[in-house]
């Protein structure tokens, strides 16, 4: 009988014992679960590869410990229960030395260890009382009268808390990341929204998801709209070709050249833009990032001068305007009409008499490159030249120049007929109209395009020299505050001031100023180190509080200039970038120190081989 009941009792309890495995097996899978979601909001890099792989390996060491209760004598099993506690320990042991940064020697690593152990113990039996306590009353009976006979119970989740608490720094500031990450990506939205530009992202069916307020007012597309829009409704119809050409870009991930199409609005009017598309993925998803300016007054003016340019050439062939005909027998001019002198200042006799004058009125270069069109000229071929001339009133003018060889009745090259034409006026347009696509309207300064074209050249010439550049990158302090409370014509006036400022506190003609984009300035130094960029950043950030532009929201009650600054030796730097990096950082930091700062970052020279 006592046997018989030792027996049953033995029974009794490995009955309990499975169960209790059970549950273990069935708390790990969700506990683990809810620990891969945290690991993959928490961790980056290897360290989320191996705790994914850590917790799918303890998910399954639950699934099968409980699989194998079920079907097998208990009091084999504890293996498995050894085997998940070992994974459990060793994985959240293995954590805490990836994601902690403290760890400089083994001795530290060990308390670490240790402090783990203790730790994942003391969150078990506190999980088990907190349990009980809330009234899970079966689990007492599960695991008998002392609940330290079965400590695998629930250490999963103790093992998951402790975790946790160990990590809790780096998931707090991995939580402060991510909030930081929205924010940015939210001021990003912003900085998109108020661009006096077009921006879309576009999906590989073309579809957009998501336009800015500037591309929304100037197409005139409703929200709706947009949502049932495609890439080729906006295009004109002899350019909806390009949208299948951007397809496969985006397919094939290679970089979209410069664009110059039209975006055809909700009323059917045009507008010329001029762009690039940067591909990239959102979430997984292939997207195309479309930034465009209107260039439809550049156009126009474009279009213009190619009408003016256009309808000089006609002219000459059909009104007698500098018209002249030259004997290639007897290099001489036997013909020269009065418009001669207005073009030349000279006399159409004096032409005559002497051929040898166009030496001295056309400029060396051109006079060279006539030479060899002379030579070369037939009854098969038009001369057609732009050259400069000297005016007898020492003026330079620029003169469009058309001729023709005339053969005799033999058909033998005889004479050589032209019309010369004055075009100084469109040149000068041409001029303008390049000089003012390098400079910002608002401040006179020179713009972005000019910036980068400067910046270029004064690199190369630099790496030549073997000398110094420096770059200082300055942000006009809380500037949208300034704007919301003032209004956006008031800081127009700021900005205009400021940029006035910039320009004088520079001290050498080959220092410039620009405009990099909003609120930002660039200062661009040749021949300068650190030392003396420091100083004249200083001197523009002094001079900038000086006009003591009121601004209530600043603490300096001021409007103030923080200002990054950068310096290389050109032959220590791959490229530019690396020093317009390096001013943008150092300007980051000029204002998480408070703003109204001047800061340098330094870099890190480096043996470079530079391509010219």
């Amino acid at each position: 009988m006592a046997n018989h009941k030792n027996i049953e009792i033995a029974h009794h309890l490995d009955n309990k014992n499975a169960a209790t495995l059970r549950i273990v097996g069935l708390v790990v899978v969700p506990v683990f679960v809810m620990l891969s979601l945290r690991d993959m909001l928490t961790l980056h890099g290897t360290s989320l590869i191996f705790a994914l792989t850590g917790n799918t390996l303890i998910i399954a060491a639950g699934l099968v410990m409980r699989g194998w209760v079920r079907k097998h004598d208990v009091r084999h099993s504890h293996h498995w229960s050894f085997m998940l506690f070992g994974l459990i320990l060793f994985k959240g042991i293995c954590m805490i030395v990836m994601t902690n940064d403290e760890f400089a020697s083994w001795n530290i690593m060990l308390l670490h260890v240790l402090t783990s152990m203790v730790m994942v113990s003391l969150v078990h039996y506190l999980s088990f009382f907190t349990l009980l306590v809330l009234g899970w009353g079966f689990a007492l009976y599960l695991v008998g009268d002392s609940p330290l006979t079965h400590p695998l119970f629930l250490t999963s989740l103790g093992g998951g808390f402790a975790i946790f608490v160990i990590q809790k720094d780096a998931f707090l500031k991995s939580v402060s990341i991510l909030i930081n990450h929205q924010k940015q990506q939210h001021d990003l939205r912003q900085f998109k929204d108020q661009a006096h530009c077009f921006i879309h992202h576009v999906k590989t069916d073309l579809s957009f998801t998501y336009v800015n307020s500037y591309w929304k007012r100037r197409l005139g597309y409703t929200d709706e709209e947009i949502a049932t829009l495609s890439l080729k409704d906006i295009l004109p119809d002899h350019q909806r070709h390009l949208a299948a050409v951007l397809l496969d870009q985006m397919s094939s991930g290679t970089h979209a050249p410069m664009l110059k199409i039209q975006f055809k609005c909700k009323n059917g009017t045009l507008i010329h833009v001029e762009g690039t598309a940067q591909f990239f993925d959102n979430e997984g998803i292939r997207e195309s990032r479309g930034i465009f300016l209107d260039v439809t007054e550049s156009r126009r003016a474009q279009i213009q001068l190619m009408v003016s340019e256009h309808r000089f050439r006609l002219l000459a062939d059909n009104v007698q305007e500098a018209f002249w005909l030259f004997d290639r027998s007897s290099c001489q001019f036997v013909y020269v009409n009065q418009a001669f002198k207005t073009l030349t200042g000279y006399s159409p006799q004096a032409l005559i008499k002497d051929p040898r004058l166009v030496f001295k009125i056309m400029e060396a270069p051109h006079l060279n490159e006539l030479k060899e069109h002379y030579e070369t000229l037939d009854n098969t071929n038009v001369l057609k030249l732009e050259h400069t001339i000297r005016h007898r009133d020492g003026s330079i003018r620029w003169v469009s120049l058309t001729a023709k060889v005339l053969c005799n009745a033999e058909g033998q090259p005889h004479q050589i007929v032209g019309i010369s034409h004055d075009i100084t006026e469109l040149k000068m347009m041409q001029e303008q109209l390049e000089r003012l696509s390098r400079i910002d309207g608002l401040t006179g300064l020179m713009n972005r395009r000019g910036m980068d074209e400067f910046l270029e050249r004064e690199w190369r010439r630099q790496h030549r020299a073997d000398e110094w550049i420096s770059l200082l990158m300055c942000d006009v302090d809380l500037f949208k505050s300034y704007n919301d409370r003032y209004g956006h014509q008031a800081g127009d006036a700021c900005l205009r001031v400021l940029a006035c400022t910039l320009s004088s506190s520079l001290q050498r003609p080959s220092d410039i100023a620009a405009r990099y984009g909003g609120e930002e300035f660039c200062v661009i130094l040749p021949k300068t180190n650190s030392k003396g960029a420091r100083h004249i950043a200083e001197i523009i950030r002094k001079n900038v509080a000086a006009l003591n532009v009121e601004h209530e929201v600043s603490t300096y009650g001021k409007v103030t200039l923080s200002i990054g600054v950068s310096s290389c030796r050109v032959r220590t730097c791959a490229d530019y970038n690396v020093l317009l990096q390096a001013a943008d950082q150092a300007l980051y930091a000029a204002k998480s120190a408070g703003r109204n700062q001047v800061c340098e970052k330094p870099l890190r020279i480096e043996n470079v081989t530079w391509v010219s």
